[in-house]
C-alpha cells in the first residue's frame, strides 16, 4: 500500500552558508489517497450515533419530568 512520497527539496532563496550549522532541506509528505469507508465501519457508526441519540432522549426526559426541576409553585 502507498503510504505516500517524501520528497526532499531545497530552495534557491534559502542558501546555507557552509559551516553554519542550518540544514537547508526541506521535507514534504505527499498526503495518501482517501479510504472509503467500508460496510462494517458504517455499521458502526450508524449503531453508535443511534445509541448517542436514545440516551440524549432518554437524559432529556428523566430531566424534564423530574418533579425537583419544577418551577411551577405546587
Amino acid at each position: 500500500m502507498n503510504q505516500g512520497c517524501v520528497v526532499a527539496q531545497t530552495a534557491p532563496s534559502e542558501a546555507v552558508e557552509p559551516g553554519s550549522g542550518v540544514i537547508g532541506v526541506s521535507i514534504w509528505v505527499a498526503p495518501s489517497p482517501a479510504k472509503m469507508i467500508d460496510d462494517q465501519d458504517l455499521g458502526f457508526l450508524a449503531n453508535f450515533l443511534g445509541i448517542c441519540i436514545f440516551v440524549l432522549v432518554v437524559a432529556y426526559h428523566y430531566v424534564v419530568a423530574d418533579p425537583k426541576f419544577d418551577t411551577q409553585g405546587s
